[in-house]
């Protein structure tokens, strides 16, 4: 296991709160429209590895993830950038 899993299961341990962890995703498309979504996944090394495959299959675009406290997750706010607006001023 290499340390890029250990530390990720170390900070699955640390955010978890019940068997639950919020997930907040960053993400930025091909028009350069730029999103943070939430999610709640189980709190398990094994579904964060399926999470983040999936979002490798299906977003369109960069993204990020980061695991969340509880405490962080009941405050999150969602924010949204449109890039491709703001140079065109529209």
């Amino acid at each position: 296991m290499g340390l890029r899993h250990a530390k990720t299961i170390k900070e699955i341990h640390d955010k978890r709160f019940g068997s639950s962890m919020y997930i907040e995703i960053c993400s930025i498309d091909c028009d350069q429209y730029e999103s943070t979504n939430l999610a709640m996944i189980p709190a398990t090394h094994h579904d964060y590895v399926q999470f983040e495959n999936q979002l490798w299959e299906e977003t369109e675009g960069s993204f990020s993830i980061r695991i969340l406290t509880e405490e962080q997750g009941k405050n999150w706010k969602q924010q949204t950038h449109d890039h491709r607006a703001e140079q065109y001023n529209y």
